[in-house]
């Protein structure tokens, strides 16, 4: 199953923000603790669980229908949120990103991964898990031979140490001297 939201997300206006007190609500350790900040964070709070109902009701068409016991079902955020030292950044909480995935009988309910999975995995698994063949493997090794064959036109031998990098570029910008 294959269904998209864009929650939570700025400006965190959907959901019910009076389910979380903001003077007790724990925030992350490296926010700065603000009256805005507690605020922003409850509206952000609702905002993630008016998102678990909508999963929810995916759920309940899946059983009304009876395709449940037979869906993978996976559930993924983008890139953390928009607080300081999250999204847009290259610390941890701003490259991780929720990911949860049910299929019954094939993956063991409460079962735990450290394997780092990009949005680039999700359609070859579903292509997998419907029986068919990514055709990313082909397509990667046509693309790696192309690569190739026009690095060796260039006269690029692969891997090189770094002279032999500032060579080639000399080289390389000398014949496009010489044909402008």
């Amino acid at each position: 199953m294959f269904a998209c939201s864009n929650e939570p997300h700025s400006p965190w206006n959907k959901g019910d923000a009076s389910r979380y007190e903001k003077d007790t609500v724990k925030l992350p350790p490296y926010f700065v603790d603000t009256e805005e900040t507690r605020s922003n964070f409850v509206d952000y709070l609702a905002e993630i669980t008016y998102f678990d109902g909508q999963v929810g009701r995916c759920l309940e068409l899946l059983n009304k229908y009876k395709l449940a016991e037979n869906t993978l079902v996976i559930v993924t955020s983008e890139q953390g949120s928009s607080f300081p030292f999250a999204k847009w950044t290259c610390y941890d909480s701003g490259l991780q990103n929720a990911l949860i995935a049910r299929w019954p009988g094939r993956i063991k309910p409460g079962s735990v991964s450290d394997a780092m999975i990009e949005y680039v995995d999700i359609t070859p698994t579903f292509v997998d898990a419907a029986g068919g063949k990514p055709e990313h493997a082909a397509i990667q090794n046509e693309l790696r031979q192309r690569l190739a064959d026009w690095m060796a036109a260039q006269g690029d031998k692969g891997q090189q140490t770094e002279p032999e990098a500032r060579e080639h570029q000399g080289r390389n910008r000398k014949k496009k001297k010489k044909s402008s």
